[in-house]
Parts: structure tokens; C-alpha cells; sequence
């Protein structure tokens, strides 16, 4: 099981957007599911295909975390990964991933 994380950036002051990219490495044949959770906006793509996202929420940004979860069928081998995330406003970021893979960046 992997998982990514925003915790690690910690408290910023002003709207700000991130975009992380690498590799995932699948360890066989099948239809993984991928899961997101974000307080804010989120998306998530495989292979440049978007596969689950968080859609901004201005009353859910001010109160809490959604999870979307989304699945795909993949080849064993590795897949680009690409997570977009958003933070609105002043807070802590909120934004995990989760799922039966290895990420590789």
C-alpha cells in the first residue's frame, strides 16, 4: 500500500496550487482503485486519463475533507501518475492518496 500526503507542506498563508507527477508500478494485471481526499480541489490521473477528482467546495473547504474514489484497468508495469491539488484560502493543506501500489517519483 502507498500513500501521498500534504501534511509534510504544512500551514501557507495565500492560495496556492501543487502538482505532483511520477510513476506508479503495478504489481499485476487488474483494476485498481485509487483514492483521494482532499478539504479543497484534488484530481488525479493515470496514464494522462483523469481518474478521480475532488471538485471545489467553498462550504466543504470551510468545514471538511470529501474522498472520490475512481478505478482502472492496468497492465502490469509501471504508469505516469500525475495529482493536481488545490488550496483555497488560509489553512492547513488536506489531500492524501491511497492505494495497492508503488509510487515512484
Amino acid at each position: 500500500t502507498s500513500h501521498i500526503s500534504a501534511g509534510a507542506i504544512g500551514y501557507l498563508t495565500k492560495n496556492y496550487a501543487l502538482s505532483f507527477e511520477g510513476y506508479v508500478k503495478i504489481p499485476a494485471d487488474g483494476t485498481y482503485i485509487f483514492r483521494i481526499a482532499a478539504d479543497d480541489g484534488a484530481r488525479l490521473y493515470i496514464d494522462g486519463r483523469l481518474i478521480t477528482e475532488v471538485a471545489y467546495d467553498a462550504q466543504r473547504a470551510a468545514d471538511g475533507v470529501e474522498i472520490s474514489m475512481g478505478s482502472i484497468r492496468l497492465a502490469e508495469g509501471y504508469h505516469t501518475i500525475t495529482i493536481e491539488y488545490a488550496e483555497t484560502g488560509n489553512g492547513n493543506a488536506v489531500f492524501a492518496l491511497d492505494g495497492e501500489w508503488e509510487l515512484y517519483h
